[in-house]
């Protein structure tokens, strides 16, 4: 049986969830979540804090 031909649609869409799962990806998410909550819990201390 043939495979049958995705569209550009397909194609990228699955390229972008290739993406989403990958190591370096997933780390900056990480990074970025734990950023969020030092300056949300810095803000608390200080409310003029960047």
């Amino acid at each position: 049986m043939a495979k049958r031909k995705r569209s550009k649609k397909e194609i990228s869409e699955q390229a972008r969830i290739e993406a989403e799962n990958s190591p370096t990806v997933r780390r900056l998410r990480e990074l970025v979540a734990r950023g969020q909550a030092e300056l949300e819990a810095r803000r608390r201390v200080d409310p003029n804090a960047r």
